[in-house]
């Protein structure tokens, strides 16, 4: 997926300006799509010239106007294509993950902190999907899909801090038997 389909759908929803779809990133989906105003702002300049959305100034008091953007019908129509296609899978990129696999070359007290850290983000993440959630309505068919995709990743944050416990115990596990050998 890229950041195209993230912009088409929340214009889908209502024409905005650049800023304001980087709040709306920020605030409803940030479990979703992880990107920055500079991206944001590229893609919209791509999407413009493939006539996917258009651009309006809207005057302000001050000197600048803003840019809002909405939908077109080919953006309509590009949004509807992807929908319907089928989802490609992605595969982590996590650099935790990559420093773990050589696991060999780092010290033990540093994975022990790494993982205790991953643990804590994980529970905060999940903390902070449990608050979201709490104030969007279970029959609001609107919003069942923000509600659906929020426990989704709720579910995620879980399993990574359950992993980060488990993985901990495995490692002070390891260590001990090291060192009960090397005491031997």
């Amino acid at each position: 997926m890229n950041l195209r389909f993230v912009l088409l759908a929340l214009l889908s929803d209502e024409p905005n300006t650049g800023y304001g779809l980087a709040r709306a990133l920020n605030d409803d989906v940030e479990h979703l799509w992880d990107t920055s105003l500079q991206q944001i702002y590229g893609e919209l300049q791509t999407m413009r010239k493939t006539e996917l959305i258009e651009q309006r100034i809207v005057a302000t008091s001050n000197r600048r106007g803003r840019k809002v953007y909405s939908i077109t019908p080919q953006g309509l129509v590009e949004l509807q294509q992807w929908l319907v296609s089928p989802p490609v899978a992605q595969r982590q990129k996590d650099s935790f993950l990559v420093k773990l696999y050589c696991l060999d070359r780092m010290p033990s007290d540093v994975l022990v902190q790494r993982l205790g850290e991953r643990r804590d983000e994980s529970m905060a993440e999940a903390q902070e999907l449990r608050k979201k959630m709490a104030l969007v309505s279970a029959g609001d068919r609107e919003r069942l899909g923000l509600l659906l995709t929020m426990d989704a990743a709720l579910s995620a944050a879980e399993a990574r801090a359950q992993w980060c416990e488990k993985t901990l115990a495995r490692v002070r596990d390891q260590s001990s038997a090291n060192l009960q050998s090397v005491q031997a």
